[in-house]
């Protein structure tokens, strides 16, 4: 229907109206004020594949001479690499055509082989970026810090060109000759230069669409001033349709002040480094005396650039000015500052200039035929091999521990510890960063159409019981609308059966506190892991002990230490007089605390009682940056776990409970305890019985206990995988089941 539009017999502008209202429409639906009678599984690919090139091929339509074919059309608008890449590179429509076998097949072939690896290269130091390099900003609190976070961070944009590339050299088999996506863009050494190197494609889009028009639709004016309101036009624009971009994508429009900023910074460097240009003439990069004239000017006007760039790539993923200004407050002057700082722009400023001494990738530009050595077998399929195979077992004896750890953890598509946290905290509250376009969760949440959005998510469904505990309302019943489980609150406002507030004489009672794992996010009624253990504890063991049991599921979304442990302190746990206080957390307990607590703060809710035992009240509450507020509680963090768990342990033995403390990490998650707290040690000391789960899923592919790529809550399996377990931990422990001292 949207190609059809582009060929009504009627006028141009007519087209052109009829396009937009028509986009129009579908942009309504989008963002959900018209309905949708698709699954919304659809808009990232449908706007993947129109919303650029659909008016590239109207905007060619006017100009073009020879009308193509309905083959032609389709292949355009359907490249088959657009089914698994949603970030996908705007390829014009008259190139596409024009660069169609018009050279011998073996040779375009060859070419794309050449992409494909250049590609999967660039994936690999993606991932190993990516697994290896990446902290959060509250992390960075060093200058050495903070070169770590703004390189790494910047060094995430080679997945971005990696898949471009990949996809490219995918189209060359189908016999499209393409030009390449990117050209060393780490090297460039001027904002002009950058433009020209770092997405290709986009560059020459918005010279066809934006420059050139305006450059030219501005004739009776200098020549200056069309080229900086040329510019400057490019960079609205570009800044424009990257928000319209995401909102196809995600759903969500990519405006904050930091990301008008940035775009607002990049105009300024790209129009003074335009004029500077033209004043002063743009050096050859292919003359050879050019190269070796000016290889070390050069190199270190690159490393200045690479400096700039990364820096205002920090500022551009901040979530606001605070706590980029936070960010870089926390440098420091020290001789390994120093070091990582000249040692950083060194290695730049010298594959700079070997890149300029060699002039890598000319003989292509010029096309002279290549070196041996640049052969794509020596340059990318052996290099790729080899790392492949250091991530394999046979390597591991044979090769240091790091470099096997390093080449294992780039074989699997995992997302980092950090993103793991931010994926769990998504399912709450927006996740900041996930717009990123160099991120792995924004395609995650991209093909998470599907996702169903947690029923205990829905808004009215919380209260307050008498001691200010939020809870669920009473007799809570909702349908997930994709799922189509059940869930629903008792009489007591938490999820379970609706038991009595005081238990039988024969009943031995455990309640069972933590966040949404124990809730049973994303499965049905009776099928979170402490109702399979009641059933079956009551199955086997009453008729050996003549108890009957009973789990109460307490369990809340965001659910810290320090929450549950106002929870239990509060006395609505003692209400209901259970022996056995059963806590489960995960093993970033520390950093749930510290996101939950930003939470609290920016709504204007009063912080938990374990917090404020550590850290006043009056400092929490200073207007500090979410960066700011991190890095101090993560100074704290010893102290915040042990006021937690020692706070819950004193509530629960005045009520005359057990406390038991188990450690369950969720699937995907990271088991090493992270900035070197060991929760389980913290949990003995404080006097907890400790169950350590962290095998849990061993035994069993994670993809299959999980709800989806997008969501790593236990499935319904993943429950059963746990219950089974914990049952065996329970069951072999007297003091737990009532049985011994």
């Amino acid at each position: 229907m949207l190609v059809g539009l582009c060929h009504l017999p009627l006028a141009y502008g007519w087209r052109l109206l009829l396009v937009l209202a028509a986009t129009g429409v579908l942009v309504a639906m989008r963002a959900a004020w018209l309905p949708t009678p698709w699954p919304g599984a659809i808009w990232p690919i449908l706007g993947s594949l129109f919303m650029f090139r659909l008016g590239i091929y109207l905007y060619d339509l006017k100009h073009q001479t020879k009308p193509a074919g309905a083959a032609s059309v389709l292949s355009y608008f359907l490249m088959l690499p657009n089914t698994v890449f949603l970030l996908f590179p705007v390829i014009d429509w008259q190139t596409f055509r024009r660069t169609w076998f018009d050279r011998p097949a073996l040779e375009i072939y060859g070419e794309g082989v050449r992409w494909i690896f250049r590609g999967l290269i660039h994936l690999v130091l993606y991932r190993v970026v990516y697994q290896n390099a990446v902290i959060p900003p509250s992390d960075a609190d060093t200058t050495a810090g903070i070169v770590q976070y703004l390189v790494a961070n910047f060094g995430l944009y080679l997945r971005v060109s990696g898949q471009f590339h990949l996809i490219i050299g995918l189209l060359h088999l189908f016999g499209f000759r393409l030009p390449e996506s990117h050209r060393f863009f780490y090297l460039a050494s001027s904002f002009t230069d950058l433009w020209r190197r770092i997405n290709i494609y986009w560059k020459d889009f918005m010279q066809k669409m934006v420059y050139l028009p305006v450059f030219f639709g501005l004739k009776r004016r200098g020549e200056t001033t069309r080229l900086v309101l040329a510019t400057v036009s490019v960079v609205v624009v570009t800044w424009l349709l990257h928000s319209y971009q995401w909102f196809w994508l995600l759903g969500t429009w990519l405006f904050s002040a930091t990301d008008t900023a940035f775009w607002g910074l990049i105009g300024v460097f790209l129009v003074a480094s335009t004029l500077i240009e033209q004043r002063r003439g743009r050096v050859r990069q292919l003359s050879a005396t050019a190269r070796r004239r000016h290889a070390w000017a050069h190199a270190l006007q690159t490393a200045g650039m690479f400096g700039l760039m990364a820096l205002l790539w920090g500022l551009w993923t901040s979530p606001t000015f605070a706590d980029f200004g936070e960010l870089l407050a926390g440098a420091t002057l020290r001789t390994v500052d120093a070091l990582a700082v000249l040692g950083t722009l060194g290695v730049v400023a010298l594959a700079a200039w070997v890149s300029q001494r060699f002039a890598l990738g000319a003989p292509s530009a010029l096309g002279l035929a290549r070196p041996r050595w640049q052969h794509p077998l020596v340059t990318g399929a052996l290099p790729l091999a080899l790392f492949w195979l250091a991530g394999g077992e046979p390597a591991q004896a044979r090769l240091p521990r790091p470099l096997h750890e390093l080449a294992r953890k780039a074989r699997e598509a995992e997302l980092n510890t950090f993103d793991v946290e931010q994926q769990q905290r998504g399912y709450y509250e927006e996740i900041v960063g996930v717009n990123r376009f160099n991120g792995e969760l924004w395609e995650l949440y991209a093909r998470g159409g599907e996702r169903q959005a947690a029923v205990h998510e829905t808004t009215g469904q919380y209260t307050t019981d008498q001691y200010g505990n939020h809870c669920f309302r009473p007799h809570t019943s909702i349908k997930a609308e994709i799922r189509g489980f059940e869930f629903t609150s008792n009489r007591w406002g938490f999820r379970d059966r609706d038991y009595e507030q005081s238990p039988g004489a024969s009943t031995r009672r455990m309640v069972v506190l933590g966040p949404s794992l124990v809730l049973g996010s994303g499965v049905g009624d009776g099928e979170p892991f402490e109702q399979v253990i009641e059933d079956r504890l009551n199955a086997e063991w009453t008729p050996k002990t003549g108890l009957s049991y009973e789990l109460l599921n307490f369990g809340l979304p965001r659910a810290t230490l320090a929450e549950i442990a106002s929870l239990v302190d509060s006395g609505r746990v003692g209400d209901f007089e259970p022996d056995v206080v059963l806590v489960v957390t995960n093993i970033h307990s520390l950093s749930s605390i510290e996101n939950e607590l930003v939470r609290l703060l920016k709504e204007g809710a009063p912080p938990p009682k374990a917090v404020t035992r550590v850290v006043p009240a009056e400092i929490l509450g200073a207007g500090k940056s979410e960066v700011e507020l991190k890095r101090l509680l993560y100074r704290q963090g010893e102290d915040l776990l042990r006021s937690s768990l020692g706070m819950t342990v004193d509530a629960a033995r005045r009520m005359g409970a057990q406390p038991v403390f188990a450690l369950i990490p969720m699937p995907y998650e990271d088991l090493e305890f992270p900035n070197g707290h060991d929760l389980l040690a913290l949990a003995r000391e404080a006097g907890f019985i400790v169950i350590d789960l962290r095998d849990v899923y061993d035994g069993h592919a994670k993809e299959l206990v999980v709800l989806s790529d997008a969501d790593h809550h236990p499935n319904t399996f993943g429950h059963r995988v746990i219950a089974r377990r914990l049952y065996a931990e329970l069951t072999a422990n007297a003091a737990i089941m009532g049985t011994g001292p």
